[in-house]
């Protein structure tokens, strides 16, 4: 067992009391990619090429048990997306500097089902279920599609989006708003003083919307659009990195400790919080990391009364 993960001195601020479960080392795996959840996976073998964004030659498809549902020897794409019920997208992308791209959809035994354009390619996502995919184009704003690869709707313009377990609900970040829908349907709008939002959530059950931004997190109602809650930081070394809600209530949240450039300690060690609906603080540990990058600490919840902090190196289980 590595130390590349160190939580130490629990402090229990309420009722809730997380405890280890247990640890496990993160494998080096460069050519191998995971769905969220780690339903499935894909190991690839890149073909030859000159320019920055090389084709994938082989491409093979696992389940969680590590067996093989198929393989593609000409896959050709240079990006892809693998969701939780085995939907694969693959993307041929021309580059940031053109951002043009064609998605194509796959069904979990490998068929293609769908094709799709896009202008200028940012942020994607696969709904939790694998329902709806989600693509960010520069040019012609958020776009939704069914599995299959069928255009849902457009929801326009936007900085960043987040969607629901079902793919229904969805929150995007435009100009000092995050506007919330519910299919293609305007819910309502959140005003955002500061339009760089680190992370944003819905939870599992559609209920409730997190977000952060260096400082800050506030959960909202997402049917209501009222605030439930609002969590300032105080100490000027901590920022919000990472967060992840479930639906009794629970928020998640990675923060990192940056004391300034040049000055020892930097990016090295970090705090993990569990808030309450109200986001009050009931439980908080620190995380040491030997190396860092700007999505750790992670956290996620991964199933009922379970969670997951995650650094480069290893990830450390906790229930309550």
């Amino acid at each position: 067992m590595i130390k590349a993960l160190l939580l130490t001195g629990p402090v229990l601020l309420c009722a809730l009391s997380p405890v280890f479960l247990n640890e496990y080392d993160i494998p080096s795996e460069p050519n191998r990619i995971r769905s969220p959840a780690g339903e499935f996976s894909a190991r690839f073998e890149y073909g030859t090429g000159t320019s920055e964004f090389i084709p994938i030659a082989r491409f093979q498809l696992f389940d969680r048990s590590d067996r093989s549902l198929y393989v593609k020897e000409d896959f050709k794409h240079t990006l892809f997306d693998i969701a939780d019920n085995g939907r694969v997208v693959g993307i041929n992308f021309d580059g940031p500097v053109s951002g043009r791209a064609k998605l194509h959809f796959y069904d979990p035994e490998g068929r293609e089902t769908g094709v799709a354009e896009i202008k200028f390619l940012s942020v994607r996502q696969f709904s939790r279920d694998g329902s709806v995919y989600g693509v960010l184009d520069g040019v012609n704003g958020l776009r939704l599609f069914n599995a299959a690869g069928s255009a849902l709707y457009n929801l326009g313009p936007a900085t960043g989006f987040c969607l629901s377990r079902d793919g229904r609900s969805v929150a995007l970040v435009r100009d000092q708003k995050i506007v919330l829908y519910r299919d293609d349907a305007k819910i309502g709008q959140i005003p955002i003083v500061i339009p760089f939002i680190r992370g944003l959530k819905i939870s599992a059950d559609g209920r409730r919307l997190g977000f952060i931004d260096r400082k800050n997190l506030y959960l909202y109602d997402f049917q209501t659009v009222e605030q439930l809650g609002h969590y300032r930081e105080q100490d000027p070394e901590l920022n919000f990195i990472t967060l992840d809600m479930n639906d009794e209530g629970v928020t998640l949240a990675g923060l990192d400790r940056d004391p300034g450039r040049g000055k020892p300690g930097r990016h090295e060690r970090g705090i993990v919080y569990l808030l309450d609906e109200q986001a009050s603080i009931r439980w908080q540990e620190t995380v040491d990391y030997p190396s860092w990058d700007i999505t750790l600490p992670a956290v996620e919840f991964t199933k009922d009364n379970r969670f997951q902090v995650k650094t480069d190196r290893a990830i450390r289980e906790y229930g309550y």
